[in-house]
């Protein structure tokens, strides 16, 4: 692997508008020690949640579960770090309940190749 290999970034801003401060970090430690498949870390005023795949060879099932890490770890951390640190989550005002899998539509249920 090189510096000119393809890399697929899946990430969300978990909370914006957010200081950082030493107990930010050391809490950002403690998720990162206990979360699987992502990471997450202050840049910005901004907690975000990353995964990185190689681009090369990319499955869909690999990127589902990418969208899925990042999504889960976002909803479940990123009100809990807003309350606790001050900032604003970006759906704060809009979701009442956890998100979940989504069926896909059924013409889509059939296509097994799709692009990224």
């Amino acid at each position: 692997m090189g510096d000119v290999d393809p890399v697929v970034q899946v990430f969300s801003v978990a909370v914006s508008g957010i200081a950082p401060t030493p107990a930010l970090f050391k809490e950002l430690n403690t998720i990162n020690s206990s979360i699987r498949f992502a990471r997450i870390f202050w840049v910005r005023e901004q907690v975000l949640i990353e995964s990185e795949m190689v681009g090369e060879g990319v499955e869909p099932a690999d990127f589902d579960n990418a969208c899925r890490a990042v999504a889960t770890i976002t909803d479940h951390y990123g009100p809990l770090l807003a309350e606790r640190f001050g900032g604003k989550t970006a759906f704060a005002d809009e979701k009442t309940e956890p998100t979940g899998p989504a069926a896909p539509p059924e013409d889509v249920q059939a296509r097994t190749g799709q692009y990224l």
